[in-house]
């Protein structure tokens, strides 16, 4: 990561936790393994401006709700169909 942030300087900010990432986002991008999808929110505090795009492929709608319950539900995209 340090060499990102020399690489890249200003473009890039180092945060230390995911809820300081969350903080400094408009788009929150979720990308983890679907047993971990639940742990990986639960903790995490989102804003009702927020825009969440889950890239889990196993995670539902309603999962993702329930999980980042501020943010309204047109503002939670379940995944790319690519």
């Amino acid at each position: 990561m340090n060499a990102i942030v020399e690489e890249l300087g200003s473009a890039v900010t180092k945060c230390s936790s995911n809820q300081e990432v969350v903080d400094n986002s408009d788009w929150v991008f979720v990308g983890v393994l679907p047993a971990q999808t639940s742990a990986a929110l639960r903790d995490l505090t989102f804003k009702k401006e927020h825009i969440v795009v889950s890239l889990v492929s196993s995670a539902s709608h309603e999962e993702l709700i329930e999980s980042c319950k501020v943010v309204p539900q047109e503002n939670i995209i379940r995944k790319f169909n690519i």
